[in-house]
């Protein structure tokens, strides 16, 4: 979500509110897992999301899932990771590398619709860029240091405010 704030003195006033309901860290998950499982679909020649049983497939994909939600975390704070588990399928393991660059390009797609969300805004409230004196970044996505970089690029390099916890913060 994106909200365009005007503050005078003590007082601050909602100027816009819009976002994108589709749109949040689940697909940043959801990236991280697609690779894993074309990873490992090039590797071995298997489709994880396919093979075996409905129960199987669902808590495969449960423990995919949790991996890369940690790791993705790990990406913020460390340039690299490996995503590893053992038996994944049979006594198959799942061993992905994982890079900050190769997440950044995973994630560009759902990064640049936040920026369509964060240009409609503006429009919506004829404003620009420039016009933007500071940008508060809430939300556990907004400590992924690609997020935070295309965000500060977008208005002019300004340092973004995280003087809150952004997990815990509600937008």
């Amino acid at each position: 979500d994106v909200a365009v704030l005007e503050r005078h003195t003590n007082e601050i006033k909602i100027k816009a509110i819009d976002g994108d309901s589709f749109l949040g860290g689940e697909d940043f998950d959801n990236a991280m897992i697609g690779h894993c499982m074309e990873a490992f679909k090039r590797e071995h020649g298997i489709d994880l999301m396919i093979v075996g049983n409905k129960f199987e497939r669902y808590k495969r994909l449960k423990r995919i899932k949790t991996e890369c939600e940690i790791q993705k975390r790990y990406l913020s704070t460390t340039t690299k990771v490996k995503i590893s588990m053992d038996s994944i399928h049979g006594e198959i393991p799942l061993v992905v590398p994982f890079t900050r660059d190769i997440f950044s390009e995973l994630i560009k797609p759902s990064v640049d619709k936040c920026v369509e969300v964060i240009d409609q805004i503006l429009k919506k409230c004829d404003m620009k860029d420039t016009d933007i004196d500071d940008v508060m970044v809430v939300g556990g996505s907004s400590r992924i240091p690609y997020v935070q970089s295309r965000l500060s690029e977008k208005f002019g390099g300004k340092p973004l405010l995280k003087r809150i916890k952004s997990e815990e913060a509600v937008a």
